[in-house]
């Protein structure tokens, strides 16, 4: 394996010996042009080009492996790989006693499940915790020494070894992240009752600490220096370094476990190190090479960066001379530096700021911190612009180390190439260019058998293709074939096989099995009857070559399909070649005008359309349908502008269709077999008949994204057509063939699809790709092993039988029941083949026989009774009915009634004997016999489904066979052994790299979804994501607020039921303000009465729409719209109007600076955030416009985060200052509201609840409601209502006047949309569709837009709550656990796939939801999910590969190189197929 790890002293004293050389100069080249002495590219660190010799081990360049140089540094300074950890410890920790400031109990307990963890105990982690609770409870005040006690003697006990897998690293990761964010916060220290210092980090460089105003020191022990108390400083890494060291010195014990990575061989002279960096490693110069460009030089970026740290070092130590010598200290610095004489370095001094020279010493210090972070990630500082890339950039990313060259497509060994197939060589073969032919090489023994081939290959040399290149001689020597001459050549070829011979190496013929998938009556090799073509011998399941291919093999189908090839090519070429001529596209003269007839008529069919969409009746008028289709297409809901292209497509269907009659076959000059174009679409040689319709008959109705082309904001969808024009064809129905050509519109229409082809394919190759490349990388380890379990590289088990039945899925086809007379009419060449009989002589069937008769008698024995029974159930059965006589009635919590919830609780509270007692009497079916016997070893094995289906065959087959006279030679128990060996012979074969497989099968058929398809089937459906979005919702992100949340039930088949259901669904449906408001008047004037008294009035009036109009589908009345209105819409205007100008204020008033200051001071962690934002993180890899978009918006962020520091120092005089204050206040109360708008609190703003409580306050006279509008806010002058059928309300409003004018009705319009009168927390909006049940009776089903279990499980009168379902997978893992989850995860990427008609076998689907479940919650493929991986090199050969190194240095993780990347990275021979097994060699 591979350790990381940190080893400090030990680390110092050998990197120190395996430095050659300290470097000092910053020049790197002399004024020649040459290597500086002590330089960057000194000769002691290798030759940096060919022309030099190294000055080390003497060797020249392609020799000399390069040596290690290192940079001194004057002083500590933090190392940038752990700045972040060292941080969170000091801030964790009390500067005054040097003890972390979590209680000792925490320390104790972390520190004793670390050190289970590392011995793999999962279940002990938990234990631990139960233990000391209850030591806790028992001696409540317990030392920190005596808790250790107890839990050291548990771990002791619970010792024993095994191996890390993927919980055991997710677990540790938890447990640790969970201590930093719960315990490493308190405000005080609780071992000297100090206050904690309050420490802050700053652009990634330097740590400021204000210090507690008292402290408490500890007798014997230094604590914060008096003089310090209450300020605020700069902690510098040499005073940082002494506090930590200390810190170590009383919680090393503790510590060494949380940071492992630092002590891996628990050595006693340990330090801290790791955290501080002394010196930096020069790599040696050939990897930092100089690049020549004509006579300009162009230095490697390393180089720039390590120069940049030697300058700022230079310059401290002369610092550091003149503060010696102010303070006249005897100089302890290098001698170079006090050869320079003074002037120099007052000099000096004018380059740094600062005032004292303290001040100017630590701002260097500051700078050199910030260029060795340079060094490491020229990320990290966010102040300089031009950089240079540093350790990190060279790793990461597509260009970085480990994807670029170690796991790249360009390595040693391998090469692409272009084949050539050709009818006449064959299927297993293809042709490769002669250059390739000749160089690619294998090495070749030399024996009896095959000497005359290489004695020929030999003479050939390696110029001529069947030749040799080299041939190796048993000692050891070789002769290389190139520099020899023919009679050389010759000689040699005589000397092989005598005894001084080896092996040769013989030129490469590329082999490729091509075994493609395969009822004809055939007689002694002639064709009887049938037609032989494409769905023959083309790559057709059951084809002709596919049944081949299972009967007599791979070979034999090899050979059919050349000889095919052979034959077809000869008989086109020698006896019927063909030509297709224009006679084969005509059209006959009446079908013609039948043509012609039918296209006028679908002209005059638009304004039916849009009438039927639109629900017109037949009187109304050109001009209003006009009218009407406008106003859809304008509105901001599209739903009736989507049905009138659906309208339109289907009507322009008709006619299309109508045309296709008349012209195709019948209305053809030809008909088929004379003419040539029908022959080869026909016989499926090439063509369509899509093809053949656009050029003889119209090419049909043009689509966008699966939609007719979009209509301008002018209504009209190309300059040429009137606004919303009626006739089809300026919707895009091109009513042209190509035979007699099409009109420029009509061309513009088809070009226009034809552009979203290639944009299509342009833009989501990428998309997908991403998402394959995920599964790729985490799913790449699962093997099926010898004992036929899915396994991850890290040997925890994915699946107990590949797919739950241990098939292989290419050979599953022929184990379908309709297939099994296929194998029963074949049984002769099968039995001759697989040696039948030899095989079914030693299979032993016993034991599954046995187990499948149990099965069959226990459920003969309970034919009613379920099938799996647990002891809950019995406990219920009795126990119930007596609960529900105490506890009568309740309220029901989620669809649980108060005995059923007592019912639970006395379950969990019986011991373990009772309920084994229950578990006892259950009377459980046997477990099926692939459960109990291995497949592979037991014959006759297999699932259920297979052994129902053999079962029901067998006896259909024998009452055949006893009506017919003919008497078969074969016995139904021999028909059936057979069918069982198909079976066994047909399971998946260990090494098959499974994960992989499915990986592709779901990549592959994405690139296939076209991107953007929305479907919208009509009004009443509901919206919803396909296509690579939701895979990537699913798959990339497993995302908990999905875009398009959706819950479906089914409603109980009741009269009562049915009745209920449509209030329910009222009820569930949100309401806005804009659903029914009809219009709102808005009056604008201007009021001056003196000089400081200027403010606009605005007279608003709403007109609601009458109760009539809404009373179906919403559950509000005019009373309560008027509630809502007075008590809260004019209070969320008023606030909206306020944010509003404020804004515009400050945007006037704000200076962009470059800069962003946002992320110095940020104090969270920042895996907070990352959830959020990793979906695209390397999407667009390889796509440089994405990349530049997201550099840009960063910029704008940042930008953006200025504007909002600035608006603090807008306000310089006091009065403002109040205001300020005031609109803090108003602002949070805004906050309040909106959230209670948006429904925070449970215990949602349901306004019907609030009306039942209030129709007193209805009631109330009219004067009353007026004055309390009015006195809600100052800003209401006046405010008026409808008393009568309260229609309408009119309210007035003051505002001041503002520098910049906004338009109130935008913002009105805006708001009315957005504000909620009535909801049902999580629910947008309610349809009740009918559907068939699965015993095909009629029922209707509620879907919800919006997920809202809980609300759900109140109407179990209602609704069949069994069958709930729902696409959000994290509510249905909370609600009905993970097992649920999963099979959730594989019906939803079905649906995705089904949409565009692709299936998955569901054994991929299964495995890859199996994966994501497997540490029992649901995790996503991408990096969040890879972090519990436990193979470091496989995190970082996926993304982020600085972070995975950081924290497997950190953690001092190892690799047991057994994942697929691990070995590709260090060269090793990947664990999987024929690497999964090692041979043994008899050594006798």
């Amino acid at each position: 394996g591979e350790w990381w790890s940190h080893h400090p002293w030990r680390d110092l004293r050998m990197f120190m010996k395996l430095s050659v050389k300290a470097i000092t100069n910053p020049q790197y080249l002399d004024n020649v042009g040459n290597p500086a002495v002590n330089g960057l590219y000194d000769l002691a660190l290798g030759p940096p080009d060919s022309r030099e010799v190294c000055a080390t081990c003497m060797q020249n360049f392609s020799n000399c492996p390069g040596h290690f140089g290192h940079i001194e540094l004057p002083l500590p300074v933090y190392n940038p790989l752990f700045f972040d950890k060292l941080y969170l410890l000091i801030r964790g920790s009390c500067l005054n006693c040097h003890m972390l400031t979590c209680p000792r109990a925490v320390v104790h307990l972390l520190l004793s499940q670390l050190k289970v963890l590392q011995k793999g105990l999962l279940h002990a982690v938990h234990e631990l915790e139960i233990i000391l609770n209850r030591f806790i409870e028992q001696c409540a005040d317990a030392t920190g020494s005596e808790i250790e006690e107890e839990l050291n003697r548990h771990v002791q006990e619970m010792f024993f070894f095994l191996y890390q897998v993927k919980n055991v690293c997710e677990c540790r990761n938890q447990l640790v992240s969970e201590f930093w964010k719960a315990h490493m916060a308190s405000k005080k220290c609780p071992n000297c009752k100090s206050r904690r210092s309050l420490v802050r980090k700053e652009h990634n460089s330097k740590l400021t600490v204000t210090y507690p105003s008292t402290v408490y020191p500890k007798s014997g022990q230094e604590g914060i220096d008096e003089s310090q108390l209450g300020k605020r400083g700069y902690l510098t890494p040499m005073t940082a370094k002494e506090y930590i060291l200390a810190l170590w010195k009383n919680e090393g014990f503790f510590l060494r476990y949380l940071f492992p990575g630092m002590d891996p061989h628990e050595s006693s002279e340990f330090s801290p190190d790791m955290f501080f960096l002394d010196l930096l490693v020069v790599p040696p110069s050939r990897y930092r090479p100089v690049n020549r460009l004509g006579d300009r030089l162009f230095t490697n970026g390393q180089t720039v960066n390590l120069q940049a740290v030697m300058k700022d070092a230079q310059l401290i130590r002369k610092l550091l001379v003149f503060m010696a010598k102010e303070q006249c200290q005897p100089i302890k610095i290098t001698e170079e530096i006090q050869t320079d004489s003074e002037p120099l370095d007052r000099s000096v001094l004018t380059t740094i700021p600062g005032q004292s020279i303290a001040d100017k010493l630590y701002n260097a210090w500051i700078r050199l911190q910030s260029h060795v972070n340079i060094v490491f990630d020229s990320d990290m500082d966010k102040l300089i612009t031009d950089k240079y890339p540093g350790i990190r950039q060279l790793l990461e990313k597509k260009e970085g180390l480990f994807r670029k060259h170690m796991m790249g497509k360009r390595v040693d060994f391998a090469a692409r190439s272009v084949i050539c197939p050709d009818m006449y060589i064959g299927t297993n073969e293809i042709g490769i260019p002669m250059v390739f032919a000749t160089k690619l090489t294998y090495p070749q023994p030399v024996t009896p058998w095959n000497v005359k081939e290489l004695r020929q290959a030999v003479i050939n040399g390696p110029k001529v293709h069947p030749g040799a290149s080299m041939v190796i001689n048993e000692d050891g020597s070789h002769t290389v074939l190139s520099a020899t001459s023919l009679s050389q050549r010759e000689a040699i070829a005589k000397q092989l096989l005598t005894p001084s011979s080896g092996a040769p190496q013989a030129g490469l013929k590329i082999v490729s099995m091509g075994t493609a998938l395969l009822h004809l009556c055939f007689g002694d090799g002639e064709l009887l009857c049938g037609v032989l073509d494409k769905a023959h011998f083309g790559s057709s399941a059951y084809g002709l070559v596919h049944c081949c291919y299972e009967i007599y093999g791979g070979e034999t189908s090899g050979k059919v399909l050349t000889c095919l090839g052979r034959l077809f090519t000869a008989y086109l070429q020698l006896y019927r070649g063909f030509t297709m001529g224009i006679e084969d596209i005509l059209v006959k003269r009446d079908a013609d005008h039948k043509r012609k007839k039918i296209i006028e008529r679908s002209r005059q069919s638009g304004i039916e359309a849009v009438r039927a969409a639109l629900n017109l009746p037949e009187t109304a008028s050109c001009e209003e349908v006009q009218g009407k289709w406008q106003d859809a297409h304008l509105c901001k809901d599209q739903r009736d502008f989507n049905m009138v292209d659906m309208k339109f497509k289907e009507e322009v269907n008709n006619y299309n269709n109508e045309v296709n009659k008349v012209c195709m076959p019948l209305g053809l000059h030809r008909s088929f077999p004379e003419n040539n174009l029908q022959l080869m679409v026909q016989s499926g040689a090439k063509g369509s008949t899509v093809n053949t319709m656009q050029i003889s008959c119209l090419l049909g109705q043009i689509e966008l994204e699966g939609r007719r082309p979009p209509l301008m904001a002018s209504g009209k969808s190309l300059p040429c057509f009137q606004p919303y024009d009626f006739s089809p064809s300026s919707g895009g129905f091109v009513t042209g063939r190509f035979l007699t050509g099409i009109k420029p519109s009509e061309f513009f229409f088809h070009c226009m699809a034809g552009r979203e082809g290639l944009v299509d394919t342009a833009v989501k190759t990428s998309r997908s790709g991403y998402l394959q490349r995920c599964i790729i990388k985490h799913l790449e380890g699962l093997v099926v092993q010898y004992d036929l379990t899915v396994r991850d590289s890290d040997g925890s088990v994915v699946q107990f039988l590949y797919g739950e039945d241990g098939l292989d899925i290419p050979k599953t086809q022929f184990l379908q029941p309709e297939q099994f007379p296929f194998i029963a009419e074949n049984y002769e060449v099968i039995q001759k083949r697989n040696h039948l009989d030899e095989a079914l002589a030693r299979m032993e069937s016993h034991q599954a026989n046995q187990q499948f008769k149990a099965i069959k008698k226990w459920r003969a024995r309970h034919q009613n009774s379920v099938q799996r029974e647990g002891g809950f159930l019995l406990f219920s059965q009795k126990k119930l009915a007596s609960l529900k006589a105490q506890l009568p009635g309740g309220e029901i919590k989620n669809g649980r009634d108060p005995a059923t919830l007592q019912l639970l609780k006395m379950w969990y509270e019986l011991d373990e004997k009772k309920q084994r007692k229950y578990l006892k009497k259950t009377n459980k079916c046997p477990d099926p016999s692939l459960g109990v016997w291995r497949p592979d070893t037991y014959f006759a094995s297999v699932s259920e489904t297979f052994e129902k289906g053999v079962e029901g065959y067998i006896s259909k087959w024998e009452s055949e066979n006893s009506r017919s006279y003919m008497h078969t030679a074969l016995s139904s128990a021999r028909l059936k052994d057979l069918l069982y060996l198909k079976w066994q012979r047909s399971l998946c074969d260990p090494g098959e790299a499974v994960g992989l497989l499915a990986a592709q099968s779901i990549g592959e058929p994405s690139t296939q979804m076209t991107l953007n398809t929305f479907h919208f089937a009509g009004r009443g459906e509901m919206n919803v994501t396909l296509g690579i979005p939701r895979l990537r919702e699913i798959l990339m992100v497993a995302s908990s607020n999905i875009k398009t949340p959706m819950m479906s039930v089914p409603v109980l088949n009741t009269k009562k039921a049915l009745k209920k259901v449509k209030h329910l669904k009222k009820l569930l449906t949100r309401v806005c303000l804009a659903e029914v408001l009809e219009k709102v008047d808005i009056e604008e004037s201007l009021h001056v009465k003196h000089k400081l008294n200027k403010h606009r009035l605005y007279k608003i009036r709403f007109h609601f729409l009458p109760h009539e109009c809404y009373r179906e589908e919403k559950c509000v009345k005019p009373r309560q719209i008027l509630h809502f209105m007075e008590t809260r819409f004019f209070k969320v205007l008023l606030e909206a109007i306020k944010r509003k100008t404020t804004k515009m204020a400050s945007f006037n008033e704000v200076s962009t600076r470059k800069t962003t200051r946002k992320d110095l001071d940020d104090d969270q962690p920042d895996h907070l955030s990352e959830e959020e934002n990793i979906v695209d993180a390397e999407a667009d890899e390889g796509d440089g416009d994405a990349t530049e978009t997201k550099r840009r918006k960063n910029q704008e962020e940042e930008v953006m985060s200025e504007e909002e520091n600035g608006e603090e120092n807008v306000n310089e005089n006091p009065e403002d200052e109040e205001a300020e204050s005031e609109k803090e206040e108003g602002t949070s109360g805004a906050e309040e509201d909106q959230n209670r708008a948006e429904g925070e609190d449970s215990q949602h703003l349901s306004f019907v609840s609030q009306a039942k409580k209030g129709k007193d306050q209805l009631l109330k006279s009219a004067e009353v409601r007026v004055s309390a509008v009015v006195e809600s806010h100052p800003s209401i002058q006046d405010y008026t209502f409808d008393t009568e059928s309260e229609l309408w309300c009119e309210v007035s409003l003051a505002l001041p006047l503002t520098k910049v004018y906004f338009d109130v009705s935008s913002l009105l319009a805006a708001l009315a949309r957005s504000t909620v009168i009535h909801e049902v927390k999580g629910i947008a909006r309610c349809l009740l569709n009918e559907g068939t049940s699965k015993e095909g009776h009629k029922e209707f089903v509620l879907q919800t837009e919006g997920i809202n279990l809980a609300e759900l499980f109140k109407y179990s009168d209602i609704l069949d709550l069994n069958r709930l379902y729902c696409n959000d997978i994290h509510s249905m893992a909370k609600n009905y656990g993970i097992e649920s989850a999963l099979r959730v995860i594989i019906k939803e990427i079905k649906d995705v796939f089904a949409v565009y008609g692709i299936v998955v076998d569901p054994r991929h689907l299964s495995l890859v939801a199996d994966y994501m479940c497997f540490e029992g919650i649901y995790k996503p493929l991408n990096r969040i999910g890879i972090q519990s991986n436990s193979s470091p090199l496989q995190q970082m050969t996926f993304e982020t590969s600085y972070k995975f190194l950081k924290d497997a240095t950190m953690m001092g993780a190892h690799d047991e190189l057994r994942s697929p990347s691990a070995c590709l990275v260090v060269g090793k021979v990947v664990k999987g197929g024929t690497g999964l097994f090692d041979l043994k060699q008899p050594l006798t």
